[in-house]
């Protein structure tokens, strides 16, 4: 399996408006966070732009914390049709947490955890707060061998559709080398977990078919994320529930703007394996979808060239000379080496004030066909 464990595997990318490099100090340490800001169907064909999900490196440019790769909707493309899946190659079924990823990063005998983004987003600092001994001590000793545990973070603060009860927890999901990209068994993690006595996501015995065709007649679930073989890779499908979805979000109420807002959130993913699921053409998405991408990576863009234009300029002429430019905030962001979470929000501010107007409140499956995209 080729996986990048050094940053310099990653060059090939730094040019892509769509993923943001973004150096922090961490620990006393830089350490480069990157993580793909701009979701569309055509960067996940990239060599390596898959692994952009938040996937850390030292000051040296050796990998030290890594995520789960970026994994389908089971229907959200073609190879994830469910006629295209070998259920033959799964090897497990395991419940889909429905809270935010976390991951740690050891650096100096220390536990710094982070959500896909940053250090500094309010699910990682609400993580960083219920941190136990037990899972810092796993999470040292995982590091030392060259693996990085993943985990969901599931909080009354940060509560998306399911109720979890009223105390904050971290959930085990995985665990993957930061050197090779491979995952361990889903039996070792567990065993893991039982040892350290960490909360670890429950396993499915029922066979996979069964629970995917009675998915929609199951309630009090998000779904299930599938892990499968190919070859000596571990990919993972979700399948989500009908009742979760329901309330996540009402198709029928769906019209062309709230795609385009659900483009900026990051949450089509979702959205077009359940407009498949319905025998609608989510290629009517994709075309909305590619057009707000346009529109994020010419923002990102033109901040970027009023941050150059100006970068020898004092910050008080700098002020001076942009600050009635519309992308002046993302460009001050920029300057001060904002992490990518404020600066994915300043971004998010540029285009609702310059774009979202234009996408209208007409029905996606409606009216859309009278309107161009």
């Amino acid at each position: 399996m080729q996986f990048p464990n050094k940053i310099s595997m990653l060059d090939h990318l730094r040019s892509d408006k769509r993923i943001r490099f973004q150096e922090v100090v961490v620990g006393g340490e830089q350490v480069t966070i990157v993580c793909y800001m701009v979701a569309s169907p055509d960067l996940w064909e990239i060599p390596f732009a898959n692994e952009c999900r938040g996937v850390v490196y030292d000051n040296n440019g050796d990998c030290i914390s890594v995520p789960f790769h970026k994994f389908f909707n089971l229907g959200e493309n073609e190879r994830y049709q469910r006629h295209n899946v070998d259920f033959g190659c799964v090897t497990t079924v395991l419940d889909k947490v429905d809270g935010s990823l976390i991951t740690p990063v050891v650096i100096n005998d220390q536990v710094f955890l982070k959500s896909k983004k940053s250090f500094e987003s309010d699910v990682a600092l609400e993580a960083q707060s219920i941190l136990t001994c037990n899972i810092r001590h796993l999470c040292k000793l995982l590091h030392a061998a060259g693996y990085t545990p993943i985990f969901e973070l599931t909080s009354p603060k940060n509560r998306v559709v399911i109720d979890y009860g009223s105390a904050s927890k971290l959930t085990l999901l995985a665990i993957r080398s930061y050197n090779t990209g491979l995952y361990i068994t889903h039996r070792t993690v567990a065993s893991i977990a039982a040892d350290y006595q960490i909360a670890c996501v429950k396993q499915y015995h029922e066979p996979v078919e069964s629970l995917i065709d009675n998915i929609n007649d199951t309630s009090g679930i998000e779904g299930y994320v599938i892990r499968i073989l190919r070859g000596e890779n571990t990919d993972f499908i979700k399948v989500k529930s009908e009742w979760y979805n329901k309330r996540h979000f009402v198709r029928t109420n769906l019209r062309i703007r709230d795609v385009a807002d659900m483009v900026v959130d990051e949450t089509t993913d979702d959205l077009k394996a359940q407009v498949s699921a319905a025998g609608e053409d989510i290629s009517i998405i994709e075309k909305i979808e590619k057009k707000v991408s346009n529109q994020l990576i010419s923002i990102y863009t033109y901040a970027d060239a009023l941050y150059l234009l100006y970068n020898d300029d004092s910050k008080k002429d700098f002020a001076l000379a942009a600050i009635d430019n519309i992308y002046f905030g993302v460009a001050v962001a920029l300057r001060e080496g904002k992490t990518p979470d404020i600066i994915d929000k300043k971004v998010k501010e540029v285009w609702k004030k310059q774009y979202r107007e234009s996408y209208s409140l007409n029905s996606v499956f409606g009216d859309f066909q009278s309107e161009t995209y």
